[in-house]
């Protein structure tokens, strides 16, 4: 009898925590997503980025044509064709086109619990201080990744030019 009267109060016990422990791992909701976002400024991150690409491939681009002795036609049509590009990212990478592709994002991988964290830190002093700061080290770490990118494209150049060479002695 007293093994019956424990199993029913496991099950029953089991049964009543069920559904909290399913709570807890409850996807979050859209409305608490977009909180999130609101107070770790992913708008502002996706701006930045944006312009982060916009600057670099600039960049890019004006060091690969450097040299390349083009008539005052061919950098009117390179830098047309620059604009065409910046504004074709701009209108796919905005905050507005990817808020549904974070939302969904989110919800696949984070918890309603792990977000209500979330939300509770963003709105701590250290919480603020880390969406302030954050593009500031983001900015300085693609800085840095520029400069390696840099010291290392010689030797990619190089490995391409060794496959290449050897690709023509294989025919």
């Amino acid at each position: 009898m007293k093994k019956i009267v424990l199993a029913a109060l496991i099950t029953c016990c089991i049964l009543t925590a069920a559904p909290f422990a399913r709570a807890q791992d409850a996807p979050p909701s859209e409305e608490s997503i977009r909180e999130l976002m609101k107070l770790t400024q992913v708008g502002t991150m996706v701006d930045s980025l944006t312009q982060s690409l916009d600057d670099s491939t600039r960049e890019a681009v004006r060091h690969a044509m450097a040299g390349q002795g083009l008539s005052d036609k061919q950098e009117k049509m390179i830098t047309q064709m620059m604009s065409e590009m910046v504004a074709i990212m701009k209108e796919e990478i905005n905050p507005e086109a990817l808020e549904p592709t974070y939302i969904e994002i989110y919800q696949k991988t984070l918890t309603q619990q792990e977000v209500d964290g979330m939300l509770a830190f963003y709105k701590t002093d250290a919480g603020k201080a880390l969406v302030t700061k954050m593009p500031i080290i983001m900015r300085q770490a693609s800085e840095i990744m520029m400069q390696r990118m840099q010291k290392i494209f010689p030797k990619l150049q190089q490995a391409q030019e060794e496959m290449m060479r050897r690709l023509k002695e294989g025919q």
